[in-house]
């Protein structure tokens, strides 16, 4: 009997091995499915440890978790899966050889400077479902020139180099890479973020729209090209360091309407006048500051807009230049014998045919009276009518 009872242990046991070992195998063989090189936490992807210069991101996979590819050198590109719901901060910060950014139309969220510091992105598209972003999400990508975002997006739009939020209220970021010198804010905005301007090191001139009341913490910090800003009648505070190392500001216009300025405003501002009028809020802190106050403009307080007058009036002037050389180009054919010209439009070829040299019926290398040729062109080209097919398979043509 006790025989039995050792043995039936012993199978029990047995058992229990082979279940324990068949469950690690099981567990192993799903986990093969998933590189070492990702460090996951169920649907979270905690840190990735690999050197790829490709990286596609395991499916199923719903989150990103703060600097998960923070300070990865090697990674070139970024494959993300349709599943994923959040992109945490400082998510691929800091990766110096990270070129472009596809966000599926799955992702909500995505935290700040998530892409910040990233020197070789150079353009980004974010998807339909993004409905909320942290503040500094491109800092510093100065080769960053295109965003685009997906025509289905209800929370956000990027117009000339500027992302903001869909009815264009809120100015999210200024691309870094965005190169004109001037920017003049809708009048729809009525909200900054904070560091929207960081880094922009091409913005020398800006004009504030009206229904800007505040210009909030770190919105113009680190603008090191920024040279005149012009606050509105509407403007009533300038929080703590808005214009921190702004290094080449050289004059702020602030109107009598702001009554309060934050100490820390202007650290940094080295070469800065403020535009005021006496005895005005800005005035006595520009005397506190020991700021030079002015009373006249050394930059017009409208100069961004006449810089953006100025712009449009020469694109208009090139794209009206280009087109009369096209037209000059393709359209004069009377210098030679060529009874026309071809251009690529909308990628097809258009032949364009000069009326005045169709006497086809007179040229050698198209008479064929045994087909009827002769008489069908005369018949045609006195109704300014081209047959069908006239030309189809004629290899001999000149």
């Amino acid at each position: 009997m006790k025989k039995r009872i050792v043995f039936a242990s012993l199978t029990a046991l047995g058992l229990i091995l082979v279940c324990v070992f068949a469950l690690s195998s099981f567990n192993k063989g799903f986990a093969t499915g998933v590189s070492e090189d990702f460090q996951m936490d169920k649907n979270t992807l905690v840190k990735y440890l690999g050197y790829d210069e490709t990286v596609i991101i395991p499916d199923n996979t719903t989150v990103i978790s703060a600097a998960a590819f923070e300070g990865n050198s090697s990674v070139k590109k970024v494959v993300l899966p349709k599943s994923l719901k959040e992109i945490g901060y400082n998510a691929f910060a800091e990766m110096d050889n990270l070129e472009r950014i596809v966000i599926p139309d799955s992702v909500e969220k995505i935290g700040t400077s998530a892409f910040a510091n990233c020197e070789s992105l150079s353009s980004i598209y974010i998807g339909s479902s993004v409905n909320e972003i942290g503040s500094s999400l491109f800092a510093g990508d100065d080769n960053l020139k295109v965003i685009e975002v997906s025509e289905d997006s209800k929370y956000l739009t990027c117009l000339d180099g500027v992302l903001y939020s869909a009815d264009r209220t809120v100015v999210y970021e200024m691309i870094p890479g965005r190169e004109k010198n001037f920017y003049v804010f809708p009048d729809t905005v009525s909200a900054i973020s904070p560091y929207a301007f960081w880094g922009c090191k091409n913005l020398e001139h800006t004009i504030v729209s009206d229904k800007v009341s505040a210009i909030p913490a770190y919105a113009f910090s680190g603008a090191t090209g920024l040279k005149s800003v012009t606050l509105s009648f509407n403007t009533k505070e300038i929080q703590s360091k808005a214009f921190e190392n702004c290094v080449n500001l050289e004059q702020i216009f602030i109107p009598d309407s702001v009554y309060f300025i934050a100490d820390s405003a202007f650290d940094g501002c080295d070469k800065l006048s403020i535009l005021t009028n006496a005895l005005s809020n800005a005035e006595k802190y520009a005397t506190d500051k020991e700021i030079n106050a002015i009373y006249s403009a050394e930059y017009d307080i409208n100069l961004a807009s006449t810089l953006r007058e100025n712009y449009a009036k020469e694109v208009a002037e090139k794209k009206a230049k280009e087109e009369a050389e096209a037209e000059e180009k393709f359209f004069d054919i009377t210098k030679d014998d060529s009874l026309g010209a071809a251009i690529i439009v909308n990628n097809e070829a258009v032949v364009l045919m000069d009326p005045t040299k169709i006497k086809l019926a007179e040229s050698t290398s198209l008479n064929d009276t045994g087909n009827g040729y002769d008489a069908v062109l005369e018949e045609k080209i006195e109704d300014n009518i081209i047959p069908e097919n006239l030309f189809y398979l004629k290899s001999d043509l000149t």
